[in-house]
């Protein structure tokens, strides 16, 4: 059976939203924002890296071993977020 205020949602609320529910939109923003500058900084590092000191003839294995490991990073990230 399915009950809406069990989830959390309740449409007869009023949409008066808290100091307390505001500040948590604030913060969630503004790790996103964080968040997206620092990938910013790491991909531009990497692609300089692979680019400018890897070897002309590993500069695609470089780059790959950068990427892989971002992929691993995140997937982590997701794991211990998520749980």
């Amino acid at each position: 059976m399915f009950l809406p205020s069990t989830f959390g949602f309740n449409p007869d609320r009023k949409r008066n939203l808290s100091f307390l529910d505001q500040a948590s939109y604030i913060t969630v923003l503004l790790s996103y924002i964080l968040i997206a500058i620092s990938e910013v900084f790491a991909s531009i590092t990497g692609l300089e890296y692979a680019f400018t000191k890897a070897p002309k003839n590993m500069r695609s294995l470089v780059m790959s071993i950068f990427l892989f490991m971002s992929a691993v990073s995140s997937a982590l990230g997701e794991a211990f977020v998520c749980a």
